[in-house]
């Protein structure tokens, strides 16, 4: 009986044993599971927090850059919003490194990491995209805007300025390229946005023209569009002002840095003064 005992219980403690090791192995494979190891999602899978001010870089195929300015990128979960200088803004849904439109096309931005996204363009070059903080307003510098028709007003809360390059064509064989300085800021409830388009951004006073002007003159002369929505209830008017003359002086493009001022007509006769100092640098290259 002894001996009969002494197999159970020998018996017993095996199965013990044998019980405990199973009991191991399923432990350490639900915390590989867990951990990922049974995770079937693609290795390159980023944990991002993209939300912040991000730097826009965006270069043609032949190294010209065609836009530099700043967006502010809002995350939550997987939902990412691009909200740009101009006022509109992207919808987009990230899936591992990948963006994607709300129709499921991909966006033409990968995330390289939490600090870069990057990706081929339209224009046949590259865009790369830095983190510069964690902020999600603008504040490129200040603008002013007076006149007697509007309330006046300064601000230097979300500003924002870009410059970009373009194709402007009056008639079938008169194109010009010029570069567009463009300045938006809060304005009551609303917004105003000032473009500028240069033949050459130079020290100087230049002379406002219309579109057809501007394309067939020479670098003293500038195109400018005004926009508010203000302008809707103030003036009666649409969103837009055609200006078609005036004056602006730019008094300094160092580094990117551009101060300017200056009188804007509209074809309605408004008249319109303005100043801006705004800083479109980029922080990495300053």
């Amino acid at each position: 009986m002894v001996g009969l005992a002494g197999l159970y219980e020998t018996v017993r403690t095996l199965r013990m044993h044998i019980f405990i090791k199973i009991k191991k192995i399923c432990l350490l494979f639900l915390f590989g599971y867990l951990s990922g190891c049974g995770d079937s999602s693609s290795d390159n899978e980023i944990d991002s927090e993209l939300s912040g001010t991000w730097y826009f870089v965006t270069e043609s195929e032949t190294g010209v850059e065609e836009y530099h300015g700043k967006h502010i990128l809002n995350q939550k979960g997987d939902d990412v919003v691009i909200s740009y200088c101009r006022g509109y803004s992207t919808v987009l849904k990230l899936d591992g490194d990948q963006l994607f439109n709300e129709d499921g096309s991909s966006y033409y931005l990968s995330v390289v990491d939490n600090q870069t996204l990057s990706g081929p363009n339209d224009v046949g070059g590259t865009s790369v995209v830095k983190k510069l903080s964690e902020k999600q307003s603008f504040d490129d510098g200040s603008f002013s805007l007076a006149s007697h028709l509007i309330e006046d007003f300064e601000s230097t809360n979300n500003v924002c300025a870009t410059i970009r390059s373009g194709r402007f064509s009056c008639g079938a064989d008169k194109h010009v390229y010029p570069n567009k300085l463009e300045i938006k800021s809060d304005y009551r409830n609303g917004y105003v946005f000032l473009s500028i388009a240069f033949n050459d951004i130079n020290v100087g006073t230049y002379d406002v023209v219309e579109f057809c002007d501007f394309v067939d003159s020479d670098a003293s002369n500038v195109y400018v569009e005004l926009e508010s929505l203000e302008f809707e209830s103030f003036l009666g008017t649409g969103v837009g002002l055609s200006i078609v003359s005036g004056s602006i002086t730019l008094d300094s493009t160092d580094e990117n840095e551009f101060i300017l001022s200056g009188l804007l007509i509209s074809r309605e006769g408004y008249e319109f003064r303005f100043s801006a100092l705004v800083d479109i640098s980029d922080p990495e290259n300053s």
